[in-house]
């Protein structure tokens, strides 16, 4: 099973109104399309002493934004369906972030043909250096590899891991990937906000651990519920460790001990 992670180049900033409007008409009456029209023909930009009306690109910040977004990209999962067979089900997007599964190099050949197509015509660029395809084989046993880490197939690189929606994942699906992105972010976290921690209080660095650190175990929720008890009980301690180290209960801990 080979991924195709795209990277979409200021993607919000180059969908086209015209297009986006006509696609819009599958999912909404024209009374709701008009007041949308109406909300985009009154936005401004403005930099310093001057202002003008873009006719190109969705807001940034704005809640719709990534719903229209998956509206103006509908078509093209539907012309990789059609066209290069793949399952609505293996085709994962939440506004430019997509993922494409493809079973075979032949097939994964032809989906990168169509995205690009697609963005010819929709005028959006792939930033293929920061897209990638990485190939998932089984855990268990010598697996070969049919693409090289390090090299490209069809322009994108192939990579041993790659970051979607905040979740690290390699070719085998563990959680070590991520599980060391949590300690790297906690770690530098703990030491930047070191200031704020060691005059605050305790409940006081709990919020700010569950705000800061805790989303980066959410991710690994998927992993974690089909992964076995020895991987379960690594995430477990982890977790403990970033916890008291963020909320300096560990360093309490050593300075309590040693008086007495």
């Amino acid at each position: 099973m080979f991924g195709l992670f795209l990277d979409f180049s200021s993607a919000y900033n180059t969908v086209l109104y015209s297009r986006l409007f006509r696609k819009l008409e599958k999912v909404l009456s024209s009374e709701e399309i008009q007041l949308i029209k109406a909300i985009y023909s009154r936005n401004r930009i403005r930099i310093g002493n001057q202002s003008f009306t873009p006719n190109v690109g969705v807001a940034q910040g704005s809640v719709i934004s990534p719903s229209l977004f998956n509206v103006y990209c509908e078509d093209l999962y539907e012309g990789i369906r059609d066209d290069a067979i793949v399952d609505m089900d293996d085709m994962l997007g939440y506004a430019d972030d997509m993922l494409i599964l493809a079973t075979s190099m032949s097939q994964l050949r032809t989906v990168i043909s169509i995205v690009r197509l697609w963005c010819v015509e929709n005028n959006l660029k792939v930033n293929e250096s920061k897209s990638g395809i990485l190939e998932f084989v089984p855990r268990m046993g010598k697996n070969n590899f049919y693409l090289e880490v390090g090299s490209k197939f069809e322009g994108f690189p192939v990579v041993d891991k790659y970051k979607y929606l905040g979740l690290w994942i390699d070719s085998k699906m563990t959680m070590e990937p991520q599980l060391k992105h949590i300690k790297d972010k906690a770690n530098f976290l703990t030491y930047k906000l070191y200031p704020l921690l060691k005059c605050a209080s305790l409940s006081y660095r709990i919020n700010l651990w569950k705000v800061l650190t805790r989303p980066l175990y959410e991710m690994l929720f998927g992993l974690y519920y089909y992964d076995g008890d020895s991987n379960k009980e690594k995430v477990q301690r982890v977790l403990r460790k970033t916890f008291k180290s963020f909320t300096l209960l560990k360093k309490m801990l050593m300075v309590t001990q040693s008086r007495f």
